[in-house]
Protein backbone atom coordinates (compact mmCIF):
# COMPACT_ATOMS: atom_id res chain seq x y z
CA UNK A 1 0.00 0.00 0.00
CA UNK A 2 1.44 3.34 -1.03
CA UNK A 3 1.44 6.21 1.49
CA UNK A 4 -0.77 9.18 0.71
CA UNK A 5 1.12 12.44 0.08
CA UNK A 6 -0.35 14.10 3.19
CA UNK A 7 1.40 11.55 5.45
CA UNK A 8 4.68 13.39 4.76
CA UNK A 9 3.11 16.82 5.36
CA UNK A 10 4.64 18.62 8.39
CA UNK A 11 1.16 19.58 9.64
CA UNK A 12 0.12 15.93 9.66
CA UNK A 13 3.35 14.93 11.42
CA UNK A 14 2.81 17.63 14.07
CA UNK A 15 -0.75 16.47 14.77
CA UNK A 16 0.36 12.84 14.83
CA UNK A 17 3.08 13.67 17.38
CA UNK A 18 0.53 15.44 19.60
CA UNK A 19 -1.69 12.37 19.37
CA UNK A 20 1.17 10.01 20.25
CA UNK A 21 2.52 12.15 23.10
CA UNK A 22 -0.46 13.94 24.65
CA UNK A 23 -0.07 16.68 27.21
CA UNK A 24 -1.36 15.51 30.56
CA UNK A 25 -3.24 18.37 32.22
CA UNK A 26 -2.25 17.62 35.83
CA UNK A 27 -1.64 21.23 36.89
CA UNK A 28 -4.95 22.29 35.40
CA UNK A 29 -6.87 19.46 37.10
CA UNK A 30 -5.22 20.27 40.44
CA UNK A 31 -6.38 23.89 40.21
CA UNK A 32 -9.90 22.78 39.33
CA UNK A 33 -9.96 20.35 42.25
CA UNK A 34 -8.29 22.56 44.86
CA UNK A 35 -10.63 25.45 44.16
CA UNK A 36 -13.77 23.31 43.72
CA UNK A 37 -14.39 24.84 40.31
CA UNK A 38 -15.99 21.83 38.60
CA UNK A 39 -19.22 19.99 39.16
CA UNK A 40 -18.11 17.26 36.73
CA UNK A 41 -14.94 16.57 34.75
CA UNK A 42 -13.69 14.07 32.18
CA UNK A 43 -10.75 13.89 29.82
CA UNK A 44 -11.66 14.11 26.15
CA UNK A 45 -10.67 10.67 24.97
CA UNK A 46 -13.84 9.85 23.04
CA UNK A 47 -14.32 13.18 21.25
CA UNK A 48 -16.23 16.13 22.66
CA UNK A 49 -19.60 14.73 21.48
CA UNK A 50 -19.09 11.42 23.24
CA UNK A 51 -17.68 12.89 26.41
CA UNK A 52 -20.33 15.61 26.76
CA UNK A 53 -22.84 12.79 26.38
CA UNK A 54 -21.02 10.82 29.12
CA UNK A 55 -21.26 13.81 31.46
CA UNK A 56 -24.94 14.35 30.71
CA UNK A 57 -25.76 10.65 31.03
CA UNK A 58 -24.10 10.51 34.46
CA UNK A 59 -25.44 13.81 35.71
CA UNK A 60 -27.88 12.67 38.38
CA UNK A 61 -26.35 12.84 41.88
CA UNK A 62 -27.83 10.85 44.73
CA UNK A 63 -28.07 12.19 48.29
CA UNK A 64 -24.74 10.55 49.09
CA UNK A 65 -23.11 12.38 46.14
CA UNK A 66 -22.39 9.11 44.35
CA UNK A 67 -23.05 9.19 40.65
CA UNK A 68 -26.26 7.35 39.83
CA UNK A 69 -25.68 5.09 36.82
CA UNK A 70 -28.85 6.11 34.98
CA UNK A 71 -27.98 5.87 31.28
CA UNK A 72 -30.70 8.39 30.53
CA UNK A 73 -29.10 11.01 32.76
CA UNK A 74 -30.84 14.20 33.77
CA UNK A 75 -29.14 16.85 31.64
CA UNK A 76 -28.76 18.06 28.11
CA UNK A 77 -26.20 20.45 26.65
CA UNK A 78 -25.71 23.08 24.01
CA UNK A 79 -22.31 23.49 22.36
CA UNK A 80 -21.27 26.50 20.28
CA UNK A 81 -19.31 25.47 17.20
CA UNK A 82 -17.44 28.78 17.01
CA UNK A 83 -16.03 28.23 20.52
CA UNK A 84 -14.72 24.69 20.04
CA UNK A 85 -10.93 24.92 20.03
CA UNK A 86 -9.59 23.24 16.92
CA UNK A 87 -5.86 23.37 16.38
CA UNK A 88 -4.48 24.81 13.18
CA UNK A 89 -2.89 21.40 12.49
CA UNK A 90 -6.28 19.68 12.74
CA UNK A 91 -7.85 22.33 10.51
CA UNK A 92 -5.06 21.92 7.96
CA UNK A 93 -5.37 18.13 7.98
CA UNK A 94 -9.14 18.32 7.63
CA UNK A 95 -8.64 20.57 4.62
CA UNK A 96 -6.10 18.12 3.15
CA UNK A 97 -8.54 15.24 3.65
CA UNK A 98 -11.50 17.35 2.48
CA UNK A 99 -13.38 16.77 5.75
CA UNK A 100 -14.98 19.32 8.11
CA UNK A 101 -12.59 20.09 10.98
CA UNK A 102 -15.46 20.26 13.46
CA UNK A 103 -16.17 16.56 12.90
CA UNK A 104 -12.71 15.76 14.30
CA UNK A 105 -13.36 17.91 17.37
CA UNK A 106 -16.77 16.37 17.97
CA UNK A 107 -16.10 12.74 17.12
CA UNK A 108 -12.34 12.21 17.18
CA UNK A 109 -10.70 10.50 20.10
CA UNK A 110 -7.62 10.57 22.29
CA UNK A 111 -7.37 14.34 22.75
CA UNK A 112 -6.73 14.07 26.50
CA UNK A 113 -7.86 17.60 27.12
CA UNK A 114 -10.09 18.30 30.11
CA UNK A 115 -13.80 18.84 29.69
CA UNK A 116 -15.51 20.10 32.80
CA UNK A 117 -18.71 21.75 33.93
CA UNK A 118 -18.81 24.68 36.32
CA UNK A 119 -21.65 26.72 37.76
CA UNK A 120 -22.32 29.73 35.50
CA UNK A 121 -21.06 32.15 38.15
CA UNK A 122 -17.71 30.28 38.35
CA UNK A 123 -17.07 29.53 34.66
CA UNK A 124 -15.24 32.76 33.82
CA UNK A 125 -13.33 32.68 37.12
CA UNK A 126 -12.22 29.09 36.38
CA UNK A 127 -11.10 30.05 32.87
CA UNK A 128 -9.08 33.03 34.11
CA UNK A 129 -7.52 31.17 37.05
CA UNK A 130 -6.39 28.19 34.95
CA UNK A 131 -4.99 30.40 32.19
CA UNK A 132 -3.18 32.67 34.67
CA UNK A 133 -1.64 29.85 36.71
CA UNK A 134 -0.75 27.44 33.87
CA UNK A 135 -0.74 29.39 30.61
CA UNK A 136 -3.13 26.82 29.14
CA UNK A 137 -5.91 28.39 27.05
CA UNK A 138 -9.40 27.49 28.30
CA UNK A 139 -12.53 27.72 26.17
CA UNK A 140 -16.08 27.95 27.44
CA UNK A 141 -17.70 25.84 24.73
CA UNK A 142 -21.29 25.51 25.89
CA UNK A 143 -23.67 25.10 28.75
CA UNK A 144 -25.64 22.38 30.47
CA UNK A 145 -29.39 22.48 29.85
CA UNK A 146 -32.40 20.46 30.84
CA UNK A 147 -32.56 16.91 29.53
CA UNK A 148 -35.59 17.56 27.31
CA UNK A 149 -33.51 19.81 25.04
CA UNK A 150 -31.03 17.00 24.33
CA UNK A 151 -27.47 17.62 23.25
CA UNK A 152 -27.16 20.01 20.34
CA UNK A 153 -24.66 22.17 18.52
CA UNK A 154 -25.25 25.77 17.52
CA UNK A 155 -23.57 25.97 14.12
CA UNK A 156 -21.92 28.96 12.46
CA UNK A 157 -25.32 30.06 11.11
CA UNK A 158 -26.98 30.05 14.54
CA UNK A 159 -28.93 26.88 13.77
CA UNK A 160 -29.32 24.18 16.44
CA UNK A 161 -28.35 20.77 15.11
CA UNK A 162 -28.30 17.50 17.05
CA UNK A 163 -24.87 16.35 18.16
CA UNK A 164 -23.96 12.90 16.81
CA UNK A 165 -24.93 10.06 19.14
CA UNK A 166 -21.36 8.86 19.26
CA UNK A 167 -17.84 9.95 19.76
CA UNK A 168 -14.95 7.58 19.40
CA UNK A 169 -15.97 4.20 20.82
CA UNK A 170 -13.05 2.02 21.91
CA UNK A 171 -15.27 -1.07 21.94
CA UNK A 172 -17.28 -0.55 18.74
CA UNK A 173 -16.85 -3.38 16.29
CA UNK A 174 -15.77 -2.02 12.97
CA UNK A 175 -18.08 -2.61 10.04
CA UNK A 176 -16.73 -3.74 6.70
CA UNK A 177 -15.80 -0.82 4.54
CA UNK A 178 -14.93 1.53 7.42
Amino acid sequence: MQDSPYLQDIRYQKALQRHRVPIVRLAESRIIGQHHLATAMIDVSDGVAGDVRHLCNQSHLTQSNLIHQDRQGSAGAVLWSDRLPISSSATDIARLLQKPAISYALCGGEDYELLFTAPPDLAEKARQMIERETGTPVSIIGEITEKAKGIRLIDDHGQAVPVPEYGFDHFRKEKRGE
